[in-house]
């Protein structure tokens, strides 16, 4: 693989996450307007945080023996799931919390799926010393979808147009499904999956054992519970 795919996957990356921001500024919206209390609000946002729990362990134990370019399909195919399914019920007024909660499920397990994957296809396509810049380039991408894709909900709320936000969610999910068909495929894994539990442990394990991974991964528990 060449460093000439990193953009191919940069554009997959930056386009699941527009998807997800999209939707995790709207969904509450919904709610709030439709005049759901705080209970209902909460379990419909946590129902995004749960996909990020349940999802990424599975796909973080399988990423390295399954090939990444089809675990990243199946996560922008979710998020074009999830915005079909939120924009479908909008229209036909039967965005109940129910509704919008497995919305939230389907879109944020899709952005763990690619995340987790390009995490793991980042060193085929850049050399180790050029890593940290090319992690400040996915960073900022996402960064910056979490500083517009408010923006433009908030517009579109305010002014009746919430089935254009799906709309652009969907347009994400789209967008990133294209990407990762451009994506070179990938050499077969050269050793077998083990068992989820045992790779799980072992991560634990491996991550427990290294300083810096072990500030990293607490860092991420306290950002996350706040």
């Amino acid at each position: 693989m060449s460093t000439g795919s990193f953009p191919t996957l940069a554009s997959a990356w930056i386009s699941a996450h527009a998807a997800d921001q999209v939707l995790l500024a709207l969904l509450p919206l919904l709610l709030t307007v439709s005049g759901a209390d705080a209970t209902t609000v909460s379990l419909v946002v946590a129902a995004h945080s749960a996909a990020w729990l349940i999802v990424s362990l599975p796909v973080g134990a399988y990423a390295d023996a399954l090939p990444r370019r089809q675990i990243m399909r199946a996560g922008a195919i979710a998020i074009i799931a999830g915005a079909t399914t939120g924009a479908g019920a909008m229209a036909m007024g039967r965005a109940s919390a129910a509704v919008l909660g497995l919305v939230s499920f389907l879109v944020a397990a899709g952005v763990v799926m690619i995340v987790l994957s390009a995490f793991a296809l980042l060193p085929r396509f850049i050399a180790r010393p050029d890593l940290a810049r090319s992690n400040a380039v996915l960073e900022f991408g996402r960064a910056l979808t979490c500083v517009i894709a408010p923006l433009v909900v908030a517009y579109l709320v305010a002014r009746g147009a919430s089935v254009v936000a799906f709309g652009l969610a969907l347009l994400g999910g789209i967008a990133a499904l294209l990407a990762t068909a451009q994506l070179p495929a990938e050499p077969p894994a050269t050793s077998a999956a083990l068992p989820m539990m045992q790779a799980i442990r072992e991560g634990a394990a491996f991550v427990a054992r290294e300083p810096l991974l072990r500030a990293i991964a607490l860092c991420a528990i306290a950002w996350n519970s706040a």
